[in-house]
């Protein structure tokens, strides 16, 4: 251990401390980036007694903050092979294994994933291992066809009892606009999933996103957007407050009852793979419509022994439009076509 190291140390206090203060869980990887450490334990420059010591060091210095545990970048199931790097070889799986033999408070533990195109439930490096206990997935949604259900259904059907994060989108103004990053939220919490890692560009300070061109980006939405931003507009940016939007309308209710409906179920039917719905029971119905057509769906199963308050939610503003009462017929609702080709959240809720 250095004095650099312990330096850096010092400044990792700072941010460790602030989160904390704020209120907020640290999601964090530990000590280093997935390659250093693959190259350094495969080169054989780095004993496992060595490591475990340095895994005690993180836990004792950081184990006491509020903290979920994501291991490293990427680290399931094997870096994209990096440096020889297999499932079976892999170090990173050492890590978790010593960070949870240490943490007194057994607090959430991950690894996070690759991206779902390589790595999902079936071939995660980690998911066997007992100190793992939920999922950092890194999923996207392509704007122009819609959600792969095949994806979402494998997490939701096959990762057991473990939660399921949508750890790593696409960024806002890095890989897509704040619509790509807006909807990707919606998406993850209405197909089972319990939380949205969204991130914007300038904030990261990714600089080689755009390698000095300050030519606009377009997405495959077709929205353009600037992946030369300051970090003060990356701070106060539209999609951050998009975000607190949707946090704020999620728990207004007891979300967490939600169960997804998927390509569709017995209470929801979408027209296309542009709309995806959960519903508790036929008590409340939440449809996200996020297709440039006024395409919408069908809800099912409604109460015909009662009306439903009905409206579209504005994911952008947090205001709404249209609220009305209906009834059921023959336990359907249509929904009718959205506002405008933005997208927007049908809600209708049981009145008892």
């Amino acid at each position: 251990m250095t004095d650099k190291i312990l330096e850096q140390f010092k400044t990792l206090d700072i941010y460790f401390a602030y989160i904390a203060k704020k209120g907020m869980v640290h999601a964090h990887s530990q000590f280093s980036y997935p390659e250093e450490l693959i190259e350094t334990y495969l080169g054989g420059k780095i004993s496992d007694e060595k490591l475990e010591l340095l895994c005690r060091y993180w836990v004792a210095r950081y184990g006491a903050y509020p903290v979920m545990w994501t291991t490293a970048q990427e680290a399931d199931n094997d870096y994209y092979e990096w440096s020889g790097c297999t499932v079976k070889n892999n170090p990173w799986k050492k890590v978790m294994k010593y960070i949870a033999a240490f943490d007194p408070y057994g607090q959430p533990m991950t690894a996070h994933q690759e991206n779902v195109g390589n790595t999902r439930v079936f071939n995660s490096a980690f998911a066997d291992m007992k100190e793992h206990n939920w999922f950092g997935a890194q999923f996207t949604t392509q704007l122009n066809t819609g959600v792969d259900w095949n994806i979402v259904r494998e997490y939701y059907d096959y990762g057991g009892e473990k939660p399921v994060v949508n750890f790593e989108g696409r960024y806002d103004h890095f890989w897509t606009g704040e619509f790509g990053a807006r909807s990707q939220g919606w998406i993850a919490y209405l197909n089972g999933m319990f939380g949205y890692g969204y991130g914007i560009q300038p904030l990261f300070n990714i600089f080689w996103a755009y390698n000095g061109d300050t030519t606009p980006a377009q997405d495959e939405s077709g929205q353009v957007y600037r992946r030369d931003l300051t970090w003060l507009e990356g701070l106060h940016s539209a999609g951050g407050e998009q975000m607190r939007i949707m946090k704020d309308f999620f728990t207004s209710f007891d979300w967490y009852n939600l169960v997804p409906c998927f390509s569709a179920n017995e209470y929801y039917i979408p027209d296309d793979s542009f709309s995806t719905a959960a519903t508790v029971g036929n008590e409340m119905y939440v449809v996200y419509c996020f297709g440039k057509s006024g395409s919408t769906g069908s809800i099912m199963h409604a109460d015909t022994s009662s009306d439903y308050t009905v409206y579209w939610f504005n994911p952008r503003t947090g205001e709404t439009a249209d609220e009305g009462v209906v009834e059921p017929k023959s336990g359907k609702i249509f929904i009718p076509e959205k506002p405008d080709r933005f997208d927007w959240v049908y809600v209708a809720r049981k009145n008892s």
